[in-house]
């Protein structure tokens, strides 16, 4: 959560696109509780952790949207199931 909302924007941007290449790896239940932890903090104050929680909620629910079309695969086809 700390480096979602740093004050470099490419240690933002990295971070999301960290999550997005670790989002084919995590289960349904862990890739539903970042997505709950990045929620709240789309709305804050602070312009960093704002725009860092946007970069990082759109890039987990790229890595579902391609889990779940097929485009990427997923360490388990559990995932999968789960989300539909």
């Amino acid at each position: 959560q700390i480096r979602v909302g740093h004050w470099d924007r490419n240690i933002r941007s990295f971070t999301s696109e960290c999550l997005f290449q670790f989002s084919r790896f995590l289960s349904a239940k862990d890739l539903d509780q970042i997505i709950l932890s990045l929620l709240p903090s789309t709305c804050s104050r602070d312009v960093n952790l704002r725009h860092g929680s946007i970069l990082s909620l759109a890039d987990v629910l790229r890595g579902v949207a391609n889990i779940l079309n097929g485009t990427e695969r997923s360490r388990s086809n559990s995932t999968v199931e789960e989300f539909r």
